[in-house]
């Protein structure tokens, strides 16, 4: 079940990038930013979309490119770690951000075909349990699958909203990687941690997905 857990959650990251000559605008709501980010996406991917179907690679180039501002990296890692945040060393920590980013952009570049504009319906969003936090909320429904719920929650920082954490059907993104990077850093320890999502993101794109990310840029370029 987690494989799949974590491919919906990349399905959601789809709101969290966008290109820069569409950035909201401070005064705009926690919705709007992840609406036009979502919408934002959706243009880059349709604006070069010969050149993904052409090369996949550069989607994972595009994806990092315009990997926006609206999404605290640092504060979901230090929540997908928990307790092991306190205790890595300062360059460690840095470096785990790295790759955790990196690693979310990747699979992000594998699953963004299987979601769309029009599968996405948001409903009436939340405040928060704290001052200056929303939850944003969505459903995605996609022909022949099961209704997806995909709520946001963002905190205002100044005036900026940014995300935090994801949750899908209810279960947490970084609830759900902590148990994993819990179970890793108790065998090989934080380094070791570091050094396995290093290497995963060292690998080549697997035939399979390259196949995914020309199928997805094909029916954009339509």
């Amino acid at each position: 079940m987690k494989w799949k857990t974590r491919i919906l959650f990349t399905i959601s990251l789809c709101s969290l990038w966008q290109t820069p000559a569409v950035w909201p605008s401070p005064a705009q709501t926690a919705e709007a930013v992840v609406m036009a980010s979502t919408e934002a996406i959706y243009r880059a991917i349709q604006d070069q979309c010969g050149e993904i179907e052409q090369n996949p690679i550069h989607l994972h180039k595009l994806v990092e490119e315009i990997l926006i501002p609206h999404a605290d990296f640092a504060r979901m890692a230090q929540l997908a770690l928990g307790k092991h945040w306190q205790t890595a060393e300062t360059n460690l920590r840095s470096e785990f951000i790295i790759q955790f980013r990196q690693l979310l952009i990747r699979t992000y570049s594998t699953a963004v075909q299987m979601a769309s504009l029009e599968a996405i319906r948001y409903l009436p969003s939340r405040a928060g349990t704290k001052p200056g936090s929303m939850t944003v909320r969505t459903e995605v429904r996609r022909p022949g699958e099961p209704l997806v719920t995909i709520n946001y929650r963002l905190y205002q920082r100044g005036v900026e909203w940014l995300v935090y954490d994801i949750l899908v059907d209810g279960i947490s993104l970084v609830s759900n990687y902590r148990s994993t990077f819990n179970e890793e850093i108790n065998n090989k320890g934080f380094s070791g941690l570091v050094s396995v999502l290093e290497k995963k993101n060292q690998r080549p794109v697997i035939q399979s997905n390259a196949t995914l990310i020309r199928r997805r840029a094909s029916r954009a370029c339509k």
